[in-house]
């Protein structure tokens, strides 16, 4: 075996033996992988390599290419991993990775496939095995403030903002609600509300005051039907990109609204992932955050993040300072509780997706199919604007 992350210069040849090389490993010169070599590559946190850092000649491939994932390492769909790259041109291929051939890893937990280009080899369309459990709907509830009470011109609204992942349009259902929660028992709820998506460059694409306006077959035919007329529904099918849906009150009046987006294309490779909400929360009000985990057979591996300090660098001057984050499941039952994240630092930090500020919360959980609400409360007497967010690590 030839492993570790020092450098090599002059030309390399391997016969019937493993090269692993770690993080930082450099080849001045040119690389022959002969019959019987193995390359022994790791993928671990955030898509990182154990590979060469670089090649500064020509590669000519033979031998075996061996793949493993590390265990908190969840690739996306739409990933696209560098194996192997150099400086020089690129000749030959593996005896067991064929040009575009779907190649299972080393621990048998997914697959992907593998395409040459003239100077690199990629891994692409990784596909986890069993397939996980994915988000199907999302929700986010909070108090807003009157118009005339929102110094900040943040409490009045309330901001949700999705990702499409994948390579295909997804089509979804996006519904602002307010009037039907007080069936519900929220009071006082949103007696008007109205519902923008945007997208990544801030324009508005689509609104809707009242659901029957626009799309009104179509949206009974969803059977996503309001129980009241003033309220708002979309249904449109995106490209995938970042999305930001915006709820509001028509004249400004204060109440408890509700934002949900429905997947209505689930069996499509696209999917929603990577969730957050934008609320005001007290003393007497929180901020909530529902998901729906469907499809598949393996858990689900979701962070939950509250995030308030943070948002004072984008220039929310009102966040909320230190806030507080739990998950219960579907019959009401405190699944976990964080207040600051550091108290999670093994667990978070491995995601890549620890919070830059000690006061605010987050928790890497392994979720089963099922609902799932995340509540953020402000902690002690503090107020503010904050942030619950999900992210689907196995997107």
């Amino acid at each position: 075996m030839l492993s570790g992350s020092g450098s090599i210069k002059g030309n390399l040849t391997v016969s019937n033996a493993v090269v692993a090389p770690a993080q930082g490993a450099v080849l001045d010169g040119d690389l022959a992988l002969n019959s019987g070599s193995h390359l022994d590559l790791t993928i671990g946190i955030r898509n990182e390599v154990e590979t060469w850092y670089s090649i500064t000649g020509k590669i000519a491939l033979g031998g075996s290419l061996d793949v493993e994932i590390s265990n908190q390492t969840f690739l996306a769909s739409d990933a696209v991993v560098t194996l192997l790259q150099s400086d020089g041109p690129m000749t030959g291929s593996f005896v067991n990775a064929p040009n575009g051939a779907r190649v299972p890893t080393v621990d048998g937990k997914g697959s992907f496939v593998i395409v040459y280009e003239a100077n690199a080899i990629q891994l692409t369309q990784f596909q986890a095995n069993p397939p996980p459990a994915q988000l199907l709907n999302i929700s986010s509830r909070a108090f807003l403030s009157a118009g005339n009470d929102d110094p900040y011109h943040n409490q009045a609204v309330l901001i949700g903002g999705f990702i499409v992942t994948g390579t295909v349009p997804k089509k979804v259902a996006l519904r602002g609600m307010g009037p039907s929660l007080a069936t519900s028992g929220v009071v006082p709820a949103l007696d008007n509300p109205v519902l923008e998506l945007h997208g990544a460059n801030g324009g508005v694409i689509l609104a809707n005051d009242d659901w029957k306006d626009t799309q009104a077959a179509e949206i009974m035919q969803s059977q996503l039907a309001p129980g009241d007329d003033r309220e708002s529904v979309i249904i449109t099918t995106l490209a995938p990109a970042a999305y930001t849906v915006v709820l509001k009150e028509k004249s400004g009046l204060a109440g408890n609204g509700l934002i949900e987006v429905y997947d209505l294309s689930q069996n499509d490779t696209s999917k929603l992932a990577n969730i957050s909400t934008r609320g005001y929360t007290d003393s007497s009000n929180v901020l909530i955050g529902g998901i729906i985990i469907g499809g598949g057979q393996a858990n689900a591996e979701i962070v939950v993040r509250a995030i308030g300090p943070q948002l004072q660098q984008n220039g929310f001057f009102n966040a909320l300072g230190d806030p507080t984050l739990e998950l219960r499941d579907s019959n009401g039952n405190l699944i976990s509780f964080n207040d600051d994240w550091s108290t999670n630092y093994d667990q978070v930090s491995s995601s890549g997706l620890a919070p830059f500020n000690n006061t605010e919360s987050a928790m890497l959980l392994s979720l089963p199919r099922g609902n799932y609400t995340a509540i953020v409360r402000a902690k002690g007497n503090g107020s503010g604007v904050a942030l619950v967010e999900f992210y689907d690590l196995r997107r």
